[in-house]
């Protein structure tokens, strides 16, 4: 983005079943494989979902970027998941991928998650980076996770 553009305002809200079909449109932007997308009809269960907490990123009140996550008890505690994470590749590199972790993060750790985890594509290195920066470290390869051929990578964080 060059200096003489103007910066989009931008702002961070919850997701309603009206984002859907933009959200949607947002990953198939967004992921060359299938298995990493979500579809229209799943984006609006997650919404509705109790146990769920989806943000969206707009950008001159237009949802730009999104990110899901979950909230589970096992017997080891709540555990959070960091289900699903997108910004379409026009509005790349405004600071809201780091954004929108950084406020599902916060929901999921007032939700009491004490452990949360997430899986992203094996050379994903922009996603990889901005997770690690979060405080996410790997701990297991996923074979074939998102495809044959399409290897994943399991990371966690405390809190």
């Amino acid at each position: 983005m060059s200096r003489a553009t103007r910066r989009p305002r931008t702002s961070l809200r919850r997701a309603t079943s009206g984002d859907a079909a933009r959200l949607a449109e947002i990953d198939r932007r967004s992921f060359s494989h299938p298995g990493e997308r979500f579809e229209a009809p799943r984006i609006r269960r997650l919404i509705s979902n109790p146990r769920a907490v989806v943000f969206v990123a707009d950008a001159e009140r237009v949802p730009v970027g999104w990110a899901v996550g979950l909230l589970r008890e096992t017997s080891a505690g709540t555990r959070g998941r960091v289900y699903g994470l997108a910004v379409d590749p026009e509005a790349r590199g405004l600071g809201l991928g780091r954004a929108l972790l950084g406020r599902l993060l916060g929901a999921l750790r007032r939700g009491g998650a004490t452990r949360i985890a997430l899986e992203v594509r094996e050379g994903n290195a922009a996603a990889i980076s901005l997770y690690e920066a979060h405080g996410f470290v790997a701990h297991e390869p996923l074979e074939h996770y998102y495809a044959r051929g399409v290897h994943g990578l399991r990371m966690w964080r405390e809190g």
